[in-house]
């Protein structure tokens, strides 16, 4: 399951969306040959499901990206959280000195006591339309195709005095199939299926 879009940021869309659901090496891409803002590539409904008497206490977001083989030309213009499916809160963009990397690269945004600068409940989670968008920035003319092969988002939340976090490696059901047979030794007769 998992929804993606290409949502207005600024003037490049995304292609092949839906290849950022699974990390196997096949892109969602951007690229521009002039200086400009890709649009967010907007990932939503994770299908999470917090107890309505839940408190957030933080929303942290993994992003396996890399900006081609040319080095130093593609950083981030902006990773926000969606709300109500409008970019909302701080913008956890990095500094503009810090390069995409030129291979697949997990880069963190966000964190366990990190609401992203707004307040949430568990409606708002558990919305279709919660999500993370990331856009990227080309640095130079002539740069390189911004690739992310996969998104996920953990939220952290409170209840009866218990940190306890719902996550979501993904989109795809045979990649947690692949986590309890890694991990557990279960469902492991999934991963042929």
């Amino acid at each position: 399951v998992g929804t993606f879009a290409s949502s207005s940021f600024g003037t490049v869309d995304w292609v092949n969306l839906t290849n950022a659901q699974v990390s196997d090496n096949i892109y969602a891409q951007v690229s521009n040959l002039l200086i400009a803002n890709s649009n967010y590539l907007f990932a939503s409904n994770f299908g999470l499901s917090i107890p309505s008497t839940a408190t957030i206490n933080g929303i942290e977001a993994i992003v396996e990206m890399n900006g081609g083989a040319l080095a130093n030309s593609i950083v981030d213009g902006s990773i926000k959280v969606f709300k109500s499916g409008s970019a909302t809160g701080n913008d956890k963009k990095r500094s503009s000195t810090v390069f995409w990397p030129t291979t697949d690269t997990n880069i963190t945004y966000g964190g366990s006591a990190d609401l992203w600068g707004t307040s949430w409940t568990p409606s708002d989670i558990n919305a279709s339309n919660f999500g993370i968008g990331v856009a990227a920035r080309f640095e130079i003319n002539d740069a390189d195709m911004a690739q992310i092969d996969y998104i996920s988002i953990k939220i952290y939340y409170t209840t009866g005095g218990a940190s306890i976090y719902d996550s979501l490696r993904g989109f795809s059901q045979q990649m947690m199939n692949k986590f309890f047979c890694t991990i557990l030794r279960q469902k492991c007769d999934d991963l042929t299926k």
